[in-house]
């Protein structure tokens, strides 16, 4: 009996010892797996950072977006005011050519009148002059003969 208890004893010291060693075995796993734990949380909260700061960039981005669209959409309505103003521009830039037409026409007209007025300016005081000298002789030699 007492071999048997020994054998059975020595058993128990092997499983044991087995059981140990499983036991380490086990608590380095464990440990291993919380440093993997304490990793994957430290990736995680480096991705939580990095999607908040995306998420910021992006709402930025979006506000920037929005600003050039109200921009973009000022700047639509300005260029309309131009064109429109182009188009009343145009609008009365027509009569007043058709005005000009019509007064260089009319300036035309006065300049050939003017030129017809010195002809005849010229005419009239040929005219007088000969007249004057005319009457000149005729008082002059009715001044002799009196």
């Amino acid at each position: 009996d007492v071999a048997e208890l020994k054998k059975t004893n020595e058993d128990l010291k092997n499983s044991n010892s087995e059981r140990d060693t499983t036991l380490n075995d086990l608590r380095n796993d464990d440990n291993i797996i919380r440093g993997s734990i304490s990793e994957v949380m430290g990736l995680c909260i480096t991705f939580r950072n990095e999607y908040n700061a995306l998420h910021e960039a992006l709402s930025g981005l979006a506000g920037t977006c929005t600003k050039l669209r109200n921009e973009n959409n000022a700047t639509r309505s300005t260029v309309n005011g131009i064109e429109e103003t182009y188009t009343g521009i145009g609008n009365e830039i027509e009569p007043l050519t058709r005005r000009i037409d019509t007064i260089e026409s009319k300036q035309y007209a006065m300049e050939v009148k003017e030129h017809e007025l010195g002809d005849n300016h010229n005419l009239l005081q040929n005219e007088t002059m000969n007249l004057v000298s005319h009457n000149f002789s005729a008082l002059q030699k009715m001044m002799e003969n009196f």
